[in-house]
Order: C-alpha cells, then structure tokens, then sequence
C-alpha cells in the first residue's frame, strides 16, 4: 500500500516537472525585437528597439557592420532588460551602416538569441560654410549644419562654432547653443587681407563630438584709392577767355600809348 501511495506521489511529481519544464522551455525562448532609428547626426546614430518580452531575459547585443551581409561587430552588451536606446557614435559622415540587435534569453543549460531586422541608417553630411559680403573691417558669413533633423536625448545638439585663421592658429570668433542661428559678421579685420574661416557643430551632453565644415577663404575690402579730380572743360573754357580778353585789352592800351607819342 505504502509502495503504491509513494509511487502515485513519483507519479504526480514527474508530470508537474514535465509540465513545468515545457512551460520553462516555452517562455526562456528569445524574443525578436523591431529596430529603428530615432536620431542620425554627422558622426552618430541612435537606436531603439521594443523591449524584449523574455521571462528569462540575459541582454540585448548591439551590433554593427558597413554591409548588409556582415560581418557584424558588437557594439555593447547590455543587460539592463528596460535599456532600450544606445547611440553609436564615432561614425563617418554621409555613410550608410547596418543595425541588429540580438536578443539573449538565459537558459538552465544553455542560451538562445533571437536577432531583430536589419536596419540601414545613413549619417548626414558635414556641415558647410559660405561667405556672403565684406567691408573694410568686417567680414559677414552663413553656414548650414543640417539642423532640421532630429536630435536625441543620447546624442543632443550642444553647439556651434565659428573659427577664424590668418596663415596661423585657428581661434574662436563666435559660438552658440542656439541651433536656429546660422549667420554671423566678423569685425575689427584689417583692409585688404585675407582671413580663413571654418565651423563646426557640436554633439553630445558636453559637446563630445564634433562635425567640421571644409574652410572657405574670404577677403576684406581695400580702401579707396585717392584720385586727382578731373578738371571741368568748362574751367579751361573760363581761363581762355580770361587770357583772351587780357591779352586784347593789353593790345588795345599799347596802340593808344602809341598813338599819343
């Protein structure tokens, strides 16, 4: 009786763990996460991805390559299951790259990884800056830094600058956090000379990274050349008639002088 009793209790016990054990190996599987891009800059790229529904979640994968086939390099490793953005940075401006994250589920013996779309997300161009007039001392400038994308809290805009170079050092002659403002008028140059200009944009919660424009040239104007004023023909006129009208008076008293002898 007893050997019946413990062999219906082995009994139960063995399909509660086998039940157990398909449930277990139902949910440790992992999930596929959606990809996307929320953010791309000159030099980064921010990701994100729905957040993984595993019971038995171990950590999300980021990886990256320059081909859709691969192979694919692992960026970071991430094990916080909530953490659902990262921002690649360090990238090259106006290239495409692609995107997986891999989901890993923690298992009793093993693992297993669940790989999300492929995404191709392509960074912006650098920014570039023109020369729009001068003066003796002053010279006025535009530049366009592309800032009708998006930013990110990962990757936020942070600032402009403007610099300036005479054949030496370059030096900051203006910076801004507003990203709206896009000219700006160098003053106190020298007449006649030629300055180098350049900007840059810049990236990150302190600025960390930056995009720079190509340098352009740019001149002051040189100041009037002094310049003898013509003579009005119509002074010369004046003289002629002067002269003329002395030299026939002279001539009209020496007859009379001579007349009276």
């Amino acid at each position: 009786m007893i050997n019946r009793k413990i062999a219906m209790v082995i009994a139960v016990i063995s399909i509660i763990f086998i039940v157990g054990l398909v449930n277990v190996q139902n949910v440790k599987a992992a999930t596929t996460v959606t990809l996307s891009s929320s953010a791309q800059t000159e030099t980064t790229v921010t990701l994100s991805w729905t957040k993984s529904s595993d019971l038995l979640f171990g950590n999300y994968a980021v990886t990256y390559s320059n081909s859709v086939n691969g192979p694919y390099t692992t960026l970071a490793t991430i094990t916080d299951k909530s953490q659902t953005t990262y921002a690649v940075t360090g990238l090259t401006s106006q290239t495409p790259y692609y995107f997986i994250v891999k989901d890993t589920s923690n298992e009793v013996v093993t693992s297993s990884t669940s790989s999300s779309n492929t995404l191709e997300a392509d960074t912006r161009t650098n920014p570039y800056i023109s020369f729009e007039s001068s003066t003796q001392t002053t010279i006025s400038l535009s530049w366009h830094t592309y800032n009708t994308y998006p930013y990110s809290t990962e990757a936020p805009f942070y600032g402009i600058v403007v610099q300036m170079s005479s054949g030496g050092q370059w030096s900051t002659v203006y910076s801004t956090r507003d990203v709206t403002l896009t000219s700006y008028t160098v003053t106190g140059l020298s007449p006649a000379t030629t300055y180098q200009f350049r900007m840059y944009d810049e990236v990150g919660s302190s600025g960390q990274y930056q995009s720079y424009s190509d340098s352009i040239s740019a001149s002051t104007q040189s100041p009037p050349t002094p310049t003898t004023p013509e003579f009005p023909a119509i002074a010369f006129l004046a003289i002629f008639l002067v002269l003329s009208l002395l030299a026939v008076t002279m001539l009209t008293i020496r007859k009379r002088k001579i007349s009276k002898n």
